[in-house]
């Protein structure tokens, strides 16, 4: 985690790079948020080929993917973030992507106005996961706190977002 947290990633020139796959070694089990690392701000100028970005296993405040826009990554039409924040912002692109996010625990996710509608979210539920990871038909993100009409009006898709009804004695 210390590593990750120096790493330089706006520093990163590979032109031809197309897909890019960052992770710190994942848990089985939750991760305490004293554990968690410092805010991260994710720019990769250097890489204008790159198509997919996953970013695996991230727990920290504040993620700000708002780097990534249509100018520095064109081609970029997915990305994916698991772990756990306060506060997730998503990329910047103002052309059509898919942004995944698999979490623990989110209290927010922000939207630049040059993504506004162009983005497809699916949440989904990150306890689940493999030595690698990645998420095991993990089911849908249940999180009442989320502003589900912000959400809505933001992303061209929202997918995975459930709802806790109170109980009822009309629901078994």
């Amino acid at each position: 985690r210390q590593d990750f947290d120096r790493a330089s990633f706006d520093k990163l020139k590979l032109p031809a790079l197309q897909e890019l796959s960052i992770g710190i070694r994942p848990k089985k089990g939750a991760v305490a948020r004293s554990s968690w690392g410092r805010n991260v701000r994710f720019t990769l100028a250097g890489c204008p080929a790159l198509q997919k970005v996953e970013l695996l296993h991230l727990y920290a405040p504040e993620i700000d993917l708002s780097p990534l826009n249509s100018s520095t990554t064109p081609q970029l039409q997915h990305v994916l973030f698991s772990g756990a924040t306060k506060a997730l912002t998503a990329p910047s692109l103002s052309h059509t992507f898919a942004f995944d996010v698999e979490v623990e625990e989110i209290g927010q996710i922000n939207v630049p106005l040059s993504a506004k509608k162009k983005g497809n979210l699916t949440l989904r539920d990150y306890n689940s996961r493999g030595e690698d990871g990645h998420t095991i038909g993990n089911p849908p993100l249940v999180h009442t706190s989320l502003d589900h009409e912000y959400l809505r009006s933001q992303f061209a898709s929202v997918y995975g977002l459930a709802v806790n009804l109170p109980p009822s004695k009309y629901i078994p």
